[in-house]
């Protein structure tokens, strides 16, 4: 495997990494508020999370944090997916041929 081929998986390891870290940020924060924005919303000026059915309301700045950070999920996850796929394929490319 080339030195170029080892740099590659390693970046996409740090990435997978951070990914998952975001994701576990995004579900402690979800657990902390009571809720995600997406879930939520805004209803009679009022800034609502939801999680399994109970609201909890919240500021607007934390409803907007909870918004943001939902929306970063859509990009991360598939960043991840495509990191693992990634080094999936280079590390089989590598593998001895028979």
């Amino acid at each position: 495997m080339s030195s170029k081929t080892k740099s590659i998986i390693l970046v996409c390891k740090i990435i997978f990494g951070l990914c998952a870290l975001n994701f576990a940020a995004f579900w402690v924060g979800a657990l902390l508020l009571g809720g995600d924005a997406l879930n939520g919303g805004i209803r009679d000026g009022r800034y609502l999370l939801m999680s399994h059915g109970a609201y909890t309301e919240v500021t607007r700045e934390v409803f907007e944090y909870s918004r943001l950070h939902a929306h970063g999920i859509y990009v991360t996850h598939p960043l991840a997916f495509a990191a693992v796929a990634i080094v999936m394929y280079l590390q089989h490319r590598a593998l001895p041929k028979p």
